[in-house]
C-alpha cells in the first residue's frame, strides 16, 4: 500500500508540522544535489516515519512513530569512508510510561562502530534517574545499506535492523 509522502526542509517535532514545505519536484532537486530535505510519510500531523536526508555530508536518519504519535525508534546512518554504502551508526529505542503517555520510562541508545562489530549500549531509566552502560557485539554486515533513491524509502523503514 502506497503511503502519502510530504516534503520539507525539516520536520518540527515540537510543533508536529512541516518546516519550509517543498513540492515533490523541489525535494527531488535537493535529493539530486545531495542537499538537506525531509520526507514525512503517512500524515502531516501524525507521521508514521520521518526521514531526514543529506547525502552531501553522508548522513540520513529515520524516525519511527507509533499510533499515539510518539517517536519510539530512531536509526541514524553514516557513509562509510571511500564507499557508496552507509552503516547504522546509532539507534535509539524509547519506552513510554503508559500506552498513551508521552512521558519516557526508559531509553536505549546503541552506538555502532564503523569498522568492527563492537557496540556501546547506554540504557537510561528516566523514572529512577539511573544509567547503565555496556558493550555488545552486533554484526555490521546486517546493517549496511545504500542511500535511498528519491521517493523509494521502503528499504530504510525496517525497525528490526538491529
Amino acid at each position: 500500500m502506497k503511503k502519502d509522502i510530504f516534503y520539507c526542509e525539516q520536520w518540527s517535532y515540537g510543533y508536529k508540522k512541516l518546516h519550509k514545505p517543498f513540492s515533490e519536484k523541489q525535494a527531488e532537486e535537493k535529493h539530486l544535489k545531495g542537499e538537506l530535505y525531509t520526507a514525512v510519510i503517512g500524515s502531516v500531523t501524525q507521521p508514521e516515519y520521518v526521514i531526514t536526508l543529506r547525502e552531501e555530508v553522508g548522513f540520513f536518519s529515520v524516525h519511527f512513530f507509533d499510533k499515539f504519535g510518539r517517536d519510539y525508534l530512531t536509526h541514524q546512518f553514516q557513509k562509510y569512508s571511500n564507499s557508496n554504502y552507509y552503516f547504522l551508526s546509532m539507534a535509539v529505542w524509547r519506552d513510554y510510561i503508559t500506552l498513551d503517555s508521552h512521558d519516557l520510562a526508559e531509553g536505549y541508545t546503541y552506538f555502532f562502530n564503523e569498522n568492527t562489530d563492537d557496540c556501546y549500549v547506554l540504557k537510561e531509566d528516566f523514572i529512577n534517574n539511573e544509567r547503565y552502560e555496556k558493550t555488545e557485539l552486533y554484526p555490521q554486515k546486517d546493517k549496511v545499506i545504500l542511500f535511498p533513491k528519491f521517493g523509494e524509502y521502503d528499504l530504510v523503514l525496517n525497525p528490526d535492523i538491529i
